[in-house]
């Protein structure tokens, strides 16, 4: 990261940052700030909003669980959480593209990209981001309302 992105602009200590959405946008975001305030010294807090209930696999999450690479890097680095491994359930290492006529295998020696299930993979971020002292509200959030005093 460059030193401008290093910033945590006008978040002094004792901010309050609510994160909509906890799925990997929403605990990612979280992750990187909490890890970005410890760096710059500043005590900040972050609640993170989620509807749904991913463990036990009580909601199930649509999107689909490819992580391309450099996950497991990006995990590590930016986000201060080790890279689940226990979680993959297959590597992918190349695609196949059909038409009605033909069929193009694409393979690649750049490092795979893996299949998990979202919803365990969704409720891990959420658990690491609990962790790192993250308040996360089980709840949807249906309005907002901005003040001129904030």
């Amino acid at each position: 990261m460059s030193e401008s992105s290093q910033s945590l602009g006008p978040l002094d200590n004792g901010a309050h940052v609510v994160i909509i959405g906890g799925g990997p946008g929403g605990a990612g975001a979280a992750l990187a700030l909490r890890n970005l305030a410890r760096k710059t010294g500043r005590d900040i807090r972050i609640t993170l909003f989620e509807g749904k209930v991913f463990a036990g696999e009580q909601h199930f999450n649509q999107c689909v669980g490819v992580l391309s690479p450099p996950i497991d890097q990006i995990l590590c680095d930016s986000l201060g959480v080790p890279f689940p491994r226990q979680l993959i359930q297959r590597e992918i290492t190349g695609y196949i593209l059909h038409s009605d006529d033909r069929t193009i295998l694409l393979e690649s020696d750049d490092p795979p990209a893996y299949s998990v299930r979202r919803v365990q993979f969704d409720d891990y971020l959420l658990s690491q981001a609990r962790a790192a002292d993250i308040q996360v509200i089980t709840s949807r959030v249906t309005d907002l309302e901005f003040h001129s005093d904030r």
